[in-house]
């Protein structure tokens, strides 16, 4: 089952456990976020990985200044930005939803990364439309071809975005 989480650019997310509703907000700090939502099952120094890294929580100086959803279309956490589920969205629209609150676009690895960086908000995916045949040709050439279905499957992903990021004010510099 997938759990939608409500996400507010520049400033944090808010996501229901059990019956307690936790908005997690930047600048938090490690102690903060695991009193909240437990201990994670990855931590390292400066990251906190939830529910088969499918939630990171990055940390500068023990402050919380990022936040990404790593499931895609499939995972079991969906972002809601906006009141727009994104991972749900077409790639394109996403940007587009974006883009009208934030025009300080990058896209310098042609539709695979995208930031804006006003709003701190990144997004990112393996594969776009326009590459999937390319990345079918190099499977062939390995001498392992994908079958109809996985190329089906590649198709949908690389239609949607497959993480996105919030992070806190001027993340993304």
């Amino acid at each position: 089952m997938k759990q939608y989480i409500k996400t507010t650019p520049l400033e944090g997310i808010e996501i229901k456990m059990g019956e307690n509703i936790h908005n997690i907000a930047f600048g938090w700090t490690k102690e903060q976020l695991t009193s909240a939502i437990g201990n994670p099952k990855r931590p390292s120094e400066t990251s906190l990985y939830y529910w088969g890294s499918s939630l990171r929580f990055d940390f500068e100086d023990d402050k919380l200044v990022f936040i990404e959803f790593l499931g895609g279309i499939d995972g079991p956490f969906q972002p809601v930005c906006y009141g727009n589920p994104v991972f749900e969205m077409e790639a394109d629209d996403a940007v587009a939803m974006f883009k009208k609150r934030d025009s300080d676009m990058t896209d310098e690895e042609k539709g695979h990364c995208i930031t804006f960086k006003g709003i701190s908000v990144g997004l990112y995916r393996e594969n776009t439309p326009e590459s999937v045949s390319e990345t079918v040709r190099e499977y062939a050439n390995m001498g392992h071809p994908l079958s109809a279905e996985n190329i089906m499957a590649e198709k949908r992903r690389a239609a949607h975005w497959d993480t996105f990021g919030i992070g806190k004010e001027g993340y993304y510099k």
